[in-house]
């Protein structure tokens, strides 16, 4: 979450994403001025297209799709994790 320090530091609304509630209050600590627990169906949808930029520092396979759908028009996710497994195409090759 140090770079959700680093993004608010700059002016950035930060939102942190996790997949448990325990973890809330440690991300408002480190910087977040929102935490959504991304396995709450209902506090995604809130977010639906309202972000800018995702950083996606998750190292486990996930539906990406859940995601973007959060990005606002020109939005961008960059990808940092690095799962052990491929994580799933959006698109099949042709």
């Amino acid at each position: 979450m140090y770079g959700g320090k680093l993004a608010r530091a700059l002016g950035a609304h930060v939102v942190a994403f996790t997949t448990s509630e325990s973890k809330r209050e440690d991300a408002l600590k480190l910087g977040a001025q929102k935490v959504v627990v991304s396995r709450n169906p209902e506090e995604m949808k809130a977010q639906a297209g309202k972000l800018d930029f995702i950083l996606n520092t998750v190292a486990v396979p996930h539906r990406l799709d859940a995601y973007l759908a959060l990005l606002g028009h020109g939005g961008t996710m960059a990808l940092v994790g690095i799962p052990e497994s491929p994580t799933p195409r959006l698109l099949s090759q042709a």
